[in-house]
């Protein structure tokens, strides 16, 4: 189970989890529990936290507790090259998604080059390897607040 802890840029910490392909999970006062299909083992997360849901089942509102306003707009922590709007975006869900997306991937940037046989030497692979340990299935993965 992958874990990544984003602390210090949002108005509270945040706990991505990319859970197991097939598996159960339960959040309590204590931590949270998963616990593997077909496995006698589980896996355990101490803390206080509050589910937010998936990537694309985030509300609005939640979002709005955790970025930075900007007036009409909100900040917009991973900005792309050439955007008008530059540091911001229109609703904060867009705007908690771009603090996630500048500290890990849904997709490994360097994808392609193992595919195509680019990345034979050191330097290649070790770029792959070091986007891949922040590379998160965004369909089994789950966001959590720290309490």
């Amino acid at each position: 189970m992958k874990t990544y802890h984003i602390k210090d840029l949002l108005k509270k910490d945040l706990l991505i989890v990319e859970l197991p392909r097939v598996c159960d999970y339960e959040l309590t006062k204590e931590g949270l529990f998963v616990k593997e299909h077909g496995s006698h083992l589980s896996d355990y997360i101490e803390g206080s936290y509050t589910l937010l849901g998936k990537p694309d089942e985030i509300r609005e509102e939640d979002a709005k507790e955790l970025v930075e306003n900007k007036g009409k707009y909100y900040k917009n922590y991973s900005p792309i090259q050439g955007s008008v709007q530059g540091n911001i975006t229109f609703t904060a869900t867009e705007s908690l998604l771009s603090a996630i997306e500048s500290k890990i991937y849904w997709e490994n940037p360097y994808k392609d080059w193992l595919s195509h046989g680019e990345a034979h030497d050191d330097d290649l692979d070790h770029l792959w390897h070091e986007a891949e340990s922040r590379t998160f299935d965004r369909n089994r993965s789950i966001i959590l607040v720290k309490n």
